[in-house]
């Protein structure tokens, strides 16, 4: 966790993918339970502090689809999430 050069920590108060329903009758879970359901971001369990990735999941994913396409990729193609 020291060597983040934006210290950016995150630890996980939440089973967000537990067994058991968040809430009798609830269709949905609210957030950020909800996040759980996101594929670009793994999941950990309750209780494991993570840091910023860099989003490393949009980076391939821009990388991906320009070596499909044939192109390279662009200054401002990568958008991380804490900038949007």
């Amino acid at each position: 966790a020291n060597n983040c050069p934006y210290k950016v920590r995150v630890f996980n108060w939440y089973t967000y993918t537990g067994k058991e329903p968040v809430h009798e009758g609830l269709g949905h879970a609210p957030e950020p339970l909800n996040w759980a359901f996101n594929p670009d971001v793994t999941v950990r369990e309750n209780g494991v502090m993570e840091k910023c990735s860099f989003c490393v999941q949009r980076i391939r994913g821009v990388q991906d689809r320009a070596a499909v396409e044939g192109s390279k990729v662009q200054d401002g193609d990568i958008v991380p999430a804490c900038q949007q």
